[in-house]
């Protein structure tokens, strides 16, 4: 199957990564449904959005209902932690609603789900390099709800194929805050200080 044959549900489809990820996807003509709790405003070739809220199973059940089969479910959804002031719903969101969302996959044979968690599962200076088999020690709200969110994930992983994308702050053009003088400085050929952890 070619990718311009594939669809998408994309939760968080409305918020900074998944409006980079839909028009991506838009490009290479895969259809995408959005799913996402606030109202999506761009108009996305072969794009659908739909309001709803990932904690509200019914809701999420008749996205479900009315767009599947989905070749694979982009995962993208985030409360973060600067923007939301009730850690309560956060961490429903965050954890409550992973659960909603692979339990939708699983129950409609969705091939393989993509979730982007995060790197503030360390919250810890580790004077090196994290690699992929140091334990997570998350140690703020947001991190520890992406970090539960993979063990969430983690139950279902004999019935679903899928993908955990431990990034760091997603940047783009339209999200670049104080690294903008830091490319200014780069593109403009200055010297830069850069500070690092001494070799342990």
């Amino acid at each position: 199957m070619g990718i311009d044959t594939m669809k998408a549900l994309i939760t968080g489809g409305a918020g900074f990564f998944g409006t980079v990820l839909k028009h991506y996807l838009s490009e290479k003509g895969v259809e995408s449904i959005i799913y996402d709790l606030v109202p999506d405003t761009d108009k996305v070739k072969n794009t659908v959005a739909i309001q709803g809220d990932l904690c509200n199973l019914s809701q999420l059940e008749n996205c479900f209902k009315n767009y599947a089969p989905f070749d694979v479910v982009f995962h993208v959804a985030a409360q973060l932690a600067h923007s939301v002031k009730d850690t309560d719903f956060l961490w429903r969101s965050n954890v409550d609603g992973t659960r909603n969302i692979v339990e939708m996959a699983v129950k409609y044979k969705v091939p393989h789900l993509v979730f982007t968690s995060s790197n503030c599962l360390w919250g810890i200076p580790m004077g090196r390099k994290i690699v992929e088999t140091d334990p997570p020690h998350p140690v703020e709200i947001y991190g520890k709800s992406k970090w539960e969110a993979e063990k969430v994930l983690l139950n279902y992983k004999d019935s679903l194929n899928m993908s955990i994308i431990r990034c760091p702050t997603i940047t783009d053009a339209g999200r670049v805050g104080l690294l903008a003088i830091l490319f200014e400085f780069i593109e403009e050929n200055r010297s830069c200080l850069l500070y690092t952890s001494p070799s342990p």
